[in-house]
């Protein structure tokens, strides 16, 4: 345990006076700590701790994009015939894809300055009762350079997300979807996950903006990739042989497992997401 005892002087403490004290004390359990070094440590400790809540926000957006991706692509899983259809009459890949890309745009868009509303709405409720607590003013304002990151972050993010499962969904062919029983040979269940190469890029280049540093950026997102790259070929093995050494009595209990085994690809995603906010 460590015991503090503060001494209040009548002038400033100098560099030079601290030193000489530090060397009258001849015991190097006492450490000497004038005010201005203290204010120095608190602030590294607190742009320490921000920069550790940037790097968990990170872990909270993947949470949201694995929702995203798995909504949007329930919503293309759809509208298949839809895009038949529209290929039928003429239209080309590029104009479906145009107007997925304004559609998924205006909702992004529109849900992005929503969410900054509410969180400039919460600010100004949370500097009512900062005022009431605390003894002095502390003033929160939503700031030009955070504003602009979370359009960013919410706009670019989906659109990274969407891309991929957009032109996937638009290989399909019309012909097979308009025979009765057959289904064609593309797969919106089937990810290319080069096409998430700039997903990727983006997820690093935000870890090194909000730790302030390339290296901590670096190693973080190494971290999390490792993990990864390690867990999901265990998972998917356990989940395999899983499917076949358990069998469960009741029907509802076979019908879950089985849903989580046969679709592996969204189990341990999900786990995974998971797992990494839990870990953070």
């Amino acid at each position: 345990a460590f015991y503090t005892t503060y001494y209040q002087t009548p002038a400033p403490i100098s560099e030079a006076q601290e030193q000489q004290i530090i060397e009258l004390v001849d015991d190097t359990a006492l450490r000497v700590t004038t005010p201005l070094k203290a204010s120095e440590q608190v602030g590294r400790m607190i742009n320490y701790l921000s920069d550790f809540l940037g790097l968990v926000s990170l872990v909270a957006l993947f949470l949201s994009i694995v929702g995203i991706f798995y909504l949007y692509r329930s919503y293309l899983f759809s509208k298949r015939k839809t895009f038949a259809v529209l290929k039928s009459i003429g239209m080309s890949n590029k104009m479906i894809f145009s107007s997925q890309l304004w559609h998924i745009g205006f909702l992004t868009i529109t849900g992005t300055f929503f969410s900054v509303g509410i969180s400039a709405l919460l600010l100004f409720f949370a500097n009512q009762l900062i005022q009431q607590v605390l003894p002095f003013d502390l003033v929160l304002a939503p700031q030009l350079r955070s504003v602009g990151l979370g359009l960013g972050v919410g706009i670019l993010g989906v659109y990274f997300v969407s891309i991929p499962l957009i032109l996937g969904s638009l290989r399909e062919k019309a012909s097979v979807l308009f025979q009765e029983g057959q289904d064609s040979g593309v797969s919106l269940l089937k990810i290319n996950f080069v096409n998430y190469l700039p997903l990727l890029s983006f997820f690093l280049l935000l870890s090194i903006f909000v730790s302030h540093s390339i290296k901590i950026g670096l190693i973080f997102m190494g971290i999390l990739f490792t993990l990864f790259i390690t867990l999901y070929p265990i998972l998917n093995f356990i989940l395999s042989k899983s499917e076949q050494k358990f069998k469960f009595k009741k029907l509802e209990h076979t019908l879950s497992f089985r849903y989580l085994t046969r679709y592996r690809l969204s189990t341990i995603s999900i786990f995974l997401a998971l797992f990494f906010g839990s870990l953070m």
